[in-house]
């Protein structure tokens, strides 16, 4: 099975959740990571979603790590549409 990771980045300028995450994301910008795998058998290269993931920054004492929130492409586009 081949996959693809693909990196993209976006800017809320408002406090957010993700579905029905009890975590408030402060506003500010973000990077997400889709990965997407390989369907095989059809005659034209194409991709299926497999995962969504929030990439968070640490902040304060935290600065320096990073955490993978998963999420899926519906939560993120909701997030997107109410900021």
């Amino acid at each position: 099975m081949l996959t693809r990771s693909i990196r993209s980045k976006v800017t809320f300028t408002n406090a957010f959740r993700l579905g029905n995450s009890d975590i408030v994301f402060p506003a500010g910008a973000y990077e997400i990571l889709f990965e997407e795998e390989l369907l095989q058998g059809v005659s034209f290269e194409a991709y299926r979603r497999t995962v969504t993931y929030l990439m968070v920054r640490g902040r304060g004492s935290h600065v320096g790590q990073t955490t993978m929130h998963m999420t899926t492409q519906k939560d993120l586009e909701h997030a997107i549409a109410c900021d």
